[in-house]
């Protein structure tokens, strides 16, 4: 056997924190200054200019999260253990729990129809999007991110902090109420439960996706009133305290959100084992795995 000197794991510990600190400050800049940047495009339509800031902020995201994953010897990406069911899981999760959501939410506020509702070819293009944004910041924050705290610190150290800088993140982008930070905390907790009782990305990529594309696409409830500029299938607004989600920031700042995402994460925590092995089992070799 082997035996590592008593200088190796305090020097894999420091490599790997280093790697995480250069690869959340490289897309630290990028989320804030891409907005900027994008004014500055050809394509001065707004989904056009959505579509520019998407690409600049999302294919360097997901680019450096598999970057540095392969520094540090895993991969970003993987299903993990019964992907089919974790599958089922993530979409089933993510459409109930943002209905789950609303109907509470009505309860505080008024749920009001709208005439904004829009069927056409920019929804295909909005899911398209909105895939593309939540498989990138999937790869980045519970792909990357997470396996590389957690073979550092556990996996109790990485849910909660992957789901911190999740958060932040959302605040370098312009998010300012402290419930919706408050919220993103909670899905950023929930997804990284999501992997890591997976063991993969299936389940929360699926969720995230699911979550973001029935709201936005299908209920138009982002932004609140109205539609985005994907359109949305029905237009559903929330009228009334902004504490149960009357605000312009609708649902993402309500307590009815919060009650779903804590009811979401419950169950996973009090699972007694992951339902697969950890992300990161063992010693990481020295350079990517096959």
């Amino acid at each position: 056997m082997i035996e590592l000197s008593q200088n190796s794991q305090p020097i894999s510990a420091v490599r790997s924190w280093s790697m995480i600190g250069l690869g959340l400050a490289v897309n630290a800049v990028l989320v804030f200054f891409s907005p900027q940047l994008a004014m500055k495009s050809p394509y001065q339509s707004e989904l056009g200019l959505t579509a520019t800031v998407y690409f600049m902020i999302f294919v360097p995201m997901a680019a450096t999260g598999m970057f540095f994953a392969h520094v540090e010897g895993f991969t970003a990406f993987r299903l993990g253990s019964a992907p089919k069911r974790w599958s089922a899981i993530g979409l089933s999760s993510g459409v109930a729990g943002l209905v789950l959501a609303v109907a509470i939410a009505s309860f505080g506020a008024t749920l009001v129809v709208g005439q904004g509702a829009v069927i056409g070819a920019t929804i295909v293009a909005g899911s398209a999007l909105i895939l593309f944004q939540v498989s990138s910041e999937e790869i980045f924050f519970r792909g990357w991110l997470f396996r590389a705290i957690e073979g550092s610190a556990g996996a109790s150290a990485a849910i909660c902090l992957s789901a911190l800088v999740f958060a932040g993140f959302h605040l370098l982008g312009g998010t300012r109420s402290a419930l919706t930070l408050a919220n993103l905390l909670l899905g950023g907790i929930w997804f990284g439960l999501l992997a890591w009782r997976s063991g993969g990305l299936v389940a929360s990529l699926l969720a995230h996706f699911s979550w973001n594309a029935t709201e936005e696409l299908i209920a138009g409830l982002s932004p609140n009133p109205g539609t985005g500029q994907f359109g949305a299938l029905v237009d559903l607004d929330l009228m009334g305290k902004p504490l149960w989600g009357g605000s312009e920031e609708g649902l993402n700042a309500s307590v009815a959100m919060s009650i779903v995402l804590v009811a979401l994460i419950l169950p996973l925590v009090l699972q007694r084992t992951a339902a697969s092995a950890p992300f990161v089992s063992g010693p990481r070799s020295n350079g990517p795995l096959s």
